[in-house]
């Protein structure tokens, strides 16, 4: 509401006031008449009616007992009002003042109880309308047209004062007559809807013990409250209002109604909350259940932890079945049954379990058969009658999974028979549920890890792609073209090229591996070709100290072939040395001839010292020409198997390479890589790569 309402609220009461005291008490001269004087009563009421359903809508919380409290702090402060000033009209009744003070007593008297009456009336529409419905939101509706009924009542006289103004004693006894009627209808009405309403107490179904109790105190102390206003009732506010009886049956009846119909609720929600009390434990114990339940569930959302998933099931079923103690026992790692062992436990003594398990082996019993155990007294056991615990009761249930059982929960009381025929069927759905969550937090386990690794191949394939040059140099003297594939996600195979001028420096390798392992050392292998190919060393120097490098960082039994070539444009000279890599095919145009390069020796990173240098030969250089082809690739390619396991070989790469010689790189390295793929049935099961350089 905003301040355009509040106002014209706060003028209404006012001139209620104001009309009050002139008219009962004489302190001014009635200057209103009658029926007006009724309009601001009737404006009084309805405006307060709206002031308070405006507040207590803005009360958000839906709380009981929250309510309830808010209830009885408005109505001891009420009732304090009430006292207070009936000790001052005590204290005064002989002072010259007694008719302003009485007046302004009994004003805030009737205020404080209407204030109080509308508050509970609006407070309890919340708690009748909890999980509503059609039917109870009609049977609210209907019962606030009873109120205004009841505001309607103030215009229905006569009084004795007012005979004259409806034309003498027959029409006033015609009135007279409807005024009777009218509240001989609307008294049974409000009272029929005033039970039916008073029947929505669900709301106390959802209450612990506890808050039961809270509450029922609280509705006591309202109680109190009505009967102390009750006891201290402004009749004379009213006319023709000395009795309650008599306020229902007048044209103040409304206040009478405000006053009722709260009091009605008041007992009948006390009367269920004492009737409800017993039941309290039961509804408790099945919310436990169902909470469990969820707990469990949300521990696999939560944790995706079997062991968490255990530990909330023994925590929960020991709340669920009152058990003293218990513990589970589970498969060792053998899965073995003589390898059982207790993981969990709680409130038994480790020498009681091994007591128990010394004398009888229930753990085999229950998981061979997939059924509980149910012994109700260990003393009428023919096996534990002898043993040396405290325990009497005990419970065996399996916690199985599609796959395999997990292992067996114990619950154990002091008391013989403690485990009734419900709770043990609770019990077993619950067990059942566990071992379902168990096996599902391991699927999403294994998901979970499944999308990791694919997440890591992802990055992996992306830092790849950043690894290898996505261009290459060339000019009017010089013409690159490369096609690379991984048949997996990642895959070994490097090349780079760098220029300096008119120095060019290619690379390209074969890392042993796959998967991220293998694009971290491509990511290795880049970092030092970047390094090294910025300063001016030969071929085989730079063969050497990549070899010490990558020692450094490839892990045992694991090595790179490579293949490095340093072309100077200016010399027009090529000098190419290949470590453990396949051979490099070279066309020379003015013999028209196809040469093979095999110069070099071992792979990178199988000799770690300086021995290596043994097995690696002096670099081969050549004088090349315009029309030159050097043509570079891994073994992916000479390695290619048909359906016969036929490998493709180099003598088909060197008869493509012949037929081509006269086209353009592009061509060569695509017709290549087709011609692979038509060979295998479009199956190549190696990372591939070729590098043509042409030379213009």
């Amino acid at each position: 509401m905003g301040i355009s309402t509040w106002i014209p609220i706060l003028i209404i009461n006012f001139y209620y006031w104001v009309s009050y005291l002139k008219v009962n008490y004489g302190i001014f001269p009635p200057f209103l008449s009658e029926p007006l004087r009724e309009g601001f009563y009737a404006a009084f009421f309805i405006s307060n009616y709206v002031l308070i359903d405006q507040i207590v809508r803005r009360i958000e919380k839906w709380d009981v007992i929250d309510l309830l409290w808010k209830l009885v702090v408005i109505g001891v402060s009420g009732v304090s009002v009430l006292f207070l000033f009936q000790i001052i009209e005590d204290y005064m009744a002989t002072d010259a003042l007694y008719a302003q003070v009485k007046a302004l007593s009994v004003s805030v008297k009737l205020y404080a109880l209407l204030i109080f009456c509308l508050s509970t009336l609006f407070i309890y529409r919340k708690l009748i309308l909890y999980q509503k419905n059609k039917r109870k939101v009609i049977s609210w509706h209907i019962m606030q047209a009873v109120f205004l009924l009841g505001i309607v009542r103030l215009f229905l006289g006569p009084e004795p004062q007012l005979a004259h103004l409806f034309g003498g004693n027959s029409q006033a006894e015609e009135l007279t007559l409807l005024e009777t009627t009218f509240t001989r209808i609307l008294i049974p009405i409000f009272l029929a809807v005033s039970l039916l309403l008073s029947a929505n107490v669900n709301w106390s179904a959802y209450l612990n013990f506890n808050q039961k109790l809270r509450s029922l105190f609280l509705i006591g102390i309202i109680v109190l409250l009505y009967a102390g206003f009750f006891r201290i009732f402004p009749y004379e506010a009213l006319p023709h209002g000395d009795n309650f009886l008599n306020l229902l049956t007048h044209r103040y009846m409304v206040l009478g109604l405000f006053f009722l119909f709260p009091v009605i609720y008041t007992l009948f929600s006390g009367l269920v909350l004492i009737f409800n009390l017993p039941t309290s434990s039961v509804f408790e114990q099945r919310s436990s259940e169902l909470a469990t339940i969820q707990r469990i569930n949300q521990s696999i959302q939560s944790h995706l932890d079997p062991e968490e998933i255990l530990r909330t099931l023994l925590d929960a079923s020991l709340l669920t079945s009152n058990a003293t103690g218990g513990w589970i026992e589970l498969y060792g790692e053998s899965h073995k049954l003589q390898d059982l062992l207790v993981t969990y436990s709680k409130n038994v003594e480790k020498t009681e379990i091994e007591e128990l398990r010394r004398r009888d082996n229930i753990t085999r019993a229950v998981l061979e058969s997939g059924k509980y155990v149910h012994i109700r007294n260990i003393r009428n056991h023919k096996h534990f009658r002898f043993a040396r615990t405290r325990i009497r009761s005990l419970l065996a249930l399996p916690i199985l999974t599609s796959r395999s059982p997990v292992g067996v929960i114990y619950l154990v009381n002091e008391l013989a028979g403690s485990f009734e025929d419900a709770t043990v069927l609770s019990l077993v759905g619950l067990t059942e549920q566990s071992g379902i969550s168990i096996e599902n937090a391991e699927i999403v386990a294994q998901s979970i890890d499944l999308e990791v690794y694919r997440e890591q191949l992802r990055m992996a394939k992306t830092f790849q792609k950043q690894i290898l040059p996505q261009a290459l140099p060339g000019t009017d003297q010089i013409e690159f073209f490369v096609m690379s594939q991984e048949v997996d996600e990642i895959g070994g195979d490097f090349y780079d090229v760098t220029q300096n001028g008119n120095k060019y420096k290619v690379a390209i390798g074969d890392v042993s591996g796959k998967g991220t392992t293998a694009a971290f050392y491509m990511a290795e292998t880049k970092g030092i070709f970047q390094a090294l190919t910025q300063l001016d060393m030969g071929v085989r120097d730079f063969i050497l100290i990549t070899n010490k490098a990558l020692s450094k960082c490839l892990r045992k039994g694991t090595f790179m072939t490579l293949t490095y070539v340093q072309i100077d444009l200016e010399l027009r000279e090529i000098e190419l040395l290949r470590a453990g890599h396949c051979e490099t095919l070279y066309y020379d145009s003015n013999a028209d001839e196809l040469k093979t390069l095999a110069a070099g020796g071992m792979g990178l990173g199988i000799v770690r010292d300086d021995r290596f240098g043994n097995f690696i030969g002096e670099p081969e250089r050549i004088k090349f020409a315009a029309g030159d082809l050097l043509i570079l690739f891994t073994d992916g390619i000479i390695e290619a198997r048909d359906g016969k396991m036929e490998e493709f070989g180099l003598e088909r790469l060197q008869e493509i390479v012949r037929r081509l010689r006269k086209t353009d790189s592009r061509l060569i390295v695509e017709t290549l890589v087709q011609q692979v793929k038509a060979f295998t049935g479009n199956k190549i099961e190696d990372d591939y790569s070729v590098l043509v350089i042409k030379f213009l």
